[in-house]
């Protein structure tokens, strides 16, 4: 998934990711995943460090596959 970067910024565009059924049933670490992520995007919405951010938190590369998916 690629947004821009300025996509991330906006609160409304965040909102209608998350409040959703979907972004609700997946599991938390995923749904603490997703946020980390969006906070550690480059500019183009790219997320270099995916795995180094879940390996910091403890979360496993499932969760990535998680949220690639939904």
């Amino acid at each position: 998934m690629n947004y821009g970067y300025d996509t991330f910024l906006d609160v409304n565009f965040i909102r209608g990711l998350i409040n959703n059924d979907a972004f609700m049933g997946m599991p938390i670490e995923a749904q603490i995943l997703f946020f980390h992520l969006i906070f550690n995007t480059d500019k183009e919405g790219f997320y270099p460090t995916a795995n180094t951010i879940a390996r910091a938190l403890g979360i496993s590369n499932q969760n990535l596959t998680i949220l690639e998916t939904e």
